[in-house]
């Protein structure tokens, strides 16, 4: 890819504080930045995206849709970055944490598919001790 038109995408898309921050990293956080990234929007699906310009390019990151205008929380762009990054964890690492968290709300659902059922199951006891009285 031409550096013109590199930097056409990057003063485009975002360019600024929030490019300077992918670019350069934020040390409060432990993002060193990487010189090959860059944010822009994706009108088609209303959300940012995070892409790399490293050999060919492909998208890192992308944001929940939001609205056009709403720029994104750059904070927690970089730190999915850095908790991301291979170059500092292992794969495993990685996917360990995102199995942990899938666990994690699969878990969530099935708790509130129980609650719902418990909840369901004593208006039917309810209603059988009007019916009937209690004497089961």
């Amino acid at each position: 890819m031409k550096t013109g038109i590199l930097d056409t995408i990057r003063h485009s898309a975002v360019g600024g504080d929030m490019q300077h921050m992918l670019t350069y990293g934020i040390p409060e956080i432990g993002w060193n930045g990487d010189p090959w990234i860059t944010l822009c929007w994706n009108k088609l699906e209303s959300r940012w995206e995070i892409w790399s310009t490293r050999d060919e390019p492909y998208c890192v990151h992308r944001s929940r849709p939001i609205h056009e205008g709403e720029l994104p929380n750059i904070f927690e762009l970089c730190t999915h970055l850095r908790d991301h990054d291979l170059h500092k964890v292992k794969v495993e690492d990685v996917l360990n944490r995102v199995d942990k968290h899938n666990d994690k709300l699969i878990k969530e659902q099935q708790t509130k598919v129980k609650e719902a059922q418990i909840e369901a199951l004593e208006k039917v006891y309810w209603h059988v001790a009007k019916e009937v009285g209690h004497h089961y």
